[in-house]
């Protein structure tokens, strides 16, 4: 009888309601006609309807914006077959549903619907697409590879069109294996393992600026391409399962620096030859004088300085000493030294005055400021024998430091009046000063390089140099001058420019 089988259908429900009280899942019950015989909780909050006035009312007077409800449940009482997780969307909420058909002995009395709330969910799968597309999109338009490798085997998943424009030509990675992509590459392939090994198994993070990768191809430099690379495990549950890697491609720029640094070693090169050939070889030997020199190119393979020191016989017996530091490096300073050095000797052979040799080095500087412009800084001593056994000593500073006089009983005292640097004003101060020198007394000149070794930490003054020459009063030139720069040099880590020191020593008229 319809009445029994109703009865059982209703029974049947009611158990299925009972498994569906307390839980989170929507389920209701309609009969064939539609109307809702019960409904959980979970349903009527879904619906906005009390559970107790859902009975007997049909789905699209309680549902009237979720039609897909309605047309599922008809499908499946005419279908006589159930539908399994039929998506829903209304508005901005959205469900999954699973409908499914009650029958009796006299045919269907109606459907079970089990429907399930997904807007929580939708809205986070939205989320991680656009998250997604976002990051996608990031990765296609960034300006450096980023290369993702995953599994035990490091199957290549995902290589930007940035990554691949970094690459030789011949390589396809996407799908393939590291073993497969680089098998053409033997020494790449033992780098790859290297790297990707220490992220997969030690979790380690490798950085590294030009990372020199053995792609020897028509884009390499030298058999090598160089990249910036960051390659990082990829972790998942604290395990690392994936590899990666974000590199730019910088071989134009270590191709660029080489050649310029081939370049400069050879300026330098030549610069130095240039330098050295303008140095006396050895001193000349004059009576009642000892001379020493002392002379230390820059320690930059880059940086050739101006220093240079020369001994000229001058008039009437007398000896010209010369110490001049150039401004500038490299070929441009040797060109001036050597404008410099000739000057002076041809200047020597006209004038009588140290100050004046200045002045005419000054003028033929002058001339030159159209082409380089040179400026230098200059010493000069003009030691003359006098009556009594004494050495006269006249000295002219055009911007140098002053040289110091080493007495034979240990006194030291700087000597000249500080001058103009040459070439850069057309009527530069130059001043003679004039001191005596006896026997056992050391004059000694040297270049900045002497003050500023160990700067920025220190300067050297006077005050300093003359503790270290003090002790040293009487000592042959050349050893007094080795004392000095090795004490200096000492405590400077990277000296950077020339040092030169020249020493003049009065012996007597026959020296031994």
């Amino acid at each position: 009888m319809p009445g029994v089988e109703r009865e059982r259908g209703t029974s049947g429900a009611s158990v299925i309601e009972a498994l569906f009280a307390g839980t989170a899942v929507g389920f209701a019950f309609v009969d064939a006609d539609l109307r809702f015989v019960t409904v959980n909780d979970a349903m009527a909050a879904q619906t906005g309807v009390p559970v107790d006035e859902h009975a007997g009312r049909r789905l699209d007077e309680v549902l009237p914006d979720r039609p897909v409800v309605e047309r599922e449940a008809r499908a499946v009482l005419a279908s006589k077959r159930q539908r399994t997780d039929v998506a829903e969307t209304a508005g901005s909420r959205h469900w999954r549903g699973n409908f499914f058909p009650v029958g009796g002995g006299d045919g269907e009395i109606g459907v079970v619907m089990v429907i399930r709330e997904t807007t929580e969910e939708e809205r986070a799968r939205e989320a991680l697409a656009r998250e997604r597309a976002i990051l996608g999109a990031v990765v296609a338009q960034v300006p450096m590879g980023v290369v993702v490798t995953w599994g035990p085997e490091q199957r290549y998943v995902l290589v930007n069109e940035g990554g691949r424009a970094m690459l030789p030509g011949s390589l396809d990675l996407v799908g393939q294996t590291i073993d497969e992509a680089l098998a053409d590459f033997p020494g790449v392939l033992a780098l790859a393992h290297e790297i990707h090994g220490a992220a997969l198994e030690r979790g380690e993070r490798f950085t590294q600026s030009a990372l020199a990768v053995p792609f020897d191809d028509e884009g390499a430099f030298e058999g090598h391409r160089y990249y910036d690379a960051t390659i990082v495990p990829v972790m998942v549950d604290g395990r690392a399962e994936g590899v990666l890697s974000v590199y730019f491609e910088v071989t134009d720029q270590i191709r660029r620096r080489t050649e310029l640094e081939r370049e400069l070693a050879d300026e330098h090169a030549t610069a130095l030859a240039l330098t050295r050939s303008l140095l006396p070889v050895r001193l000349p030997r004059v009576d009642g004088l000892e001379l020493a020199v002392r002379y230390r190119p820059a320690t930059d393979r880059y940086a050739v300085g101006g220093d240079l020191y020369d001994v000229v016989r001058w008039h009437e017996g007398s000896t010209l000493l010369v110490l001049a530091d150039i401004e500038g490096k490299g070929l441009q300073a040797a060109g001036a030294l050597a404008l410099v050095r000739h000057t002076v000797r041809t200047a020597a052979l006209y004038e009588r005055s140290a100050a004046d040799i200045l002045r005419r080095l000054n003028a033929v500087l002058e001339l030159e400021e159209g082409l380089s412009g040179p400026r230098c800084t200059v010493a000069l001593a003009a030691l003359a024998p006098v009556a009594g056994g004494r050495t006269a000593a006249r000295v002219a500073l055009a911007g140098h430091p002053p040289p110091l006089v080493v007495r034979g009983g240990g006194s030291v005292e700087a000597v000249g009046a500080l001058g103009t640097m040459l070439g850069a004003s057309d009527a530069p101060r130059l001043h003679e000063v004039e001191t005596d020198l006896r026997a056992g007394d050391t004059l000694v000149l040297f270049s900045d390089g002497l003050i500023d070794a160990q700067a920025p930490a220190r300067f050297n003054t006077n005050e300093h140099l003359a503790a270290i020459l003090s002790p040293q009063a009487g000592a042959r030139p050349g050893l007094l001058l080795d004392h000095l720069r090795d004490a200096v040099l000492a405590a400077a880590e990277h000296p950077r420019d020339d040092l030169a020191l020249l020493a003049a020593q009065v012996r007597g008229p026959h020296p031994g």
